[in-house]
């Protein structure tokens, strides 16, 4: 049987390239008559190198490959010289994240593009294998930012562009807005707002308070059992906005970082139920597995204009799913009390059972 799972994870983070090179280069690894630097975390039994060799160091272009204390592989491609990484090089970890850049002492150094398992993204400035200096972040929520980060996070002055509209553009501390800054809310035509000091788009999420389950309309035949189609769904999934409560109507309000106060998004007309159960059969068919997400530009008819997704890796699943979400008649967000247009997003983690 297969669920779409709609779940809700909004997250900035972007982990940083940690395993990398020692700067020590006074260290040493591998065979006598092949050292290359130390490395982090420390390989448990001998690392293997495919280069060449000279004068008893790791010598040209090669790969060099190792295993942690739990077993985690890691992979580094690069060119040695006497041991020692020389310019970019090519690092993959064992959660599938990747780094290609410039490199000193094997460690991420001067400027590179770090791509982690989750899809975020980050090309720019980084120092001791943290981003630090002037880069840009696509996160994998769909998020951008773009300007300064110290110890992986926004800090200094920079801008974020919000997958579901609108933006902030100011100073940041530690990956949080700080001070003052430029909000622009979401939706078209886009509306700035004055100053606004202290804006914390964390401190707008609303939890759900339950998770719903979605089931078949009917038991399968030869049972009396209706089946789930989908867990975990934040909002009941049948309702349309205008029955959600209060609270439920707040909580998908503050899905929406650069939402204005008053504003209400756009929303399935009559709930998401009947997307879902779509999505379930394509999971159903195509067998496939993963988190996908889709961003639906929603017109102030409430007619679909664009659908863009992100994730999954099976493409002809993702092109269904995407199709899928732009047939969906929705309710148009409201903008100052008036029809306008705004971005709706899914986000669902798909598996078969």
């Amino acid at each position: 049987m297969s669920s779409a799972r709609l779940l809700l994870g909004i997250g900035l983070a972007v982990a940083a390239c940690r395993p990398a090179l020692a700067e020590d280069a006074h260290a040493w690894i591998g065979a006598p008559d092949c050292r290359l630097a130390a490395v982090k975390p420390a390989p448990v039994g001998a690392p293997t190198w495919s280069g060449g060799c000279k004068d008893g160091y790791a010598e040209g272009k090669g790969v060099l490959e190792w295993h942690a204390d739990k077993g985690d592989a890691y992979r580094l491609s690069a060119a040695f010289h006497a041991g020692l990484v020389q310019g970019e090089g090519e690092l993959r970890f064992p959660d599938g994240g990747e780094y290609t850049g410039t490199l000193k002492d094997g460690v991420p150094e001067g400027n590179g593009y770090y791509r982690n398992a989750k899809g975020s993204q980050y090309q720019g400035e980084i120092h001791a294998g943290r981003f630090d200096g002037i880069g840009e972040v696509l996160y994998f929520t769909g998020d951008a930012y773009k300007g300064q980060l110290k110890d992986d996070k926004p800090n200094g002055l920079g801008r974020m562009r919000y997958a579901l509209g609108g933006s902030y553009e100011g100073s940041w501390k530690d990956g949080k807005p700080s001070a003052q800054g430029k909000l622009v809310h979401a939706g078209l035509p886009a509306r700035p707002a004055v100053a606004v000091d202290g804006f914390d788009p964390e401190k707008r999420f609303i939890a759900p308070a339950k998770s719903y389950t979605l089931k078949e309309d009917h038991a399968r035949t030869g049972t009396s059992l209706a089946l789930d189609v989908s867990r975990a769904v934040p909002v009941p999934p049948t309702a349309a906005y205008d029955e959600l409560t209060a609270e439920q109507q707040a909580m998908v309000n503050s899905w929406y970082p650069a939402l204005a106060p008053g504003d209400e998004p756009p929303y399935p007309l009559h709930g998401p139920a009947e997307y879902l159960r779509f999505v379930s059969k394509v999971v159903g068919q195509t067998r496939t597995r993963g988190v996908i997400r889709i961003y639906v530009d929603v017109d102030k008819d409430g007619k679909a204009v664009s659908v863009k997704a992100t994730g999954l890796d099976d493409p002809e699943a993702r092109r269904l799913i995407s199709l899928g979400a732009g047939t969906v008649a929705y309710k148009p967000a409201r903008c100052a009390g008036q029809p306008c247009e705004m971005t709706y997003g899914y986000n669902m983690a798909l598996s078969v059972e």
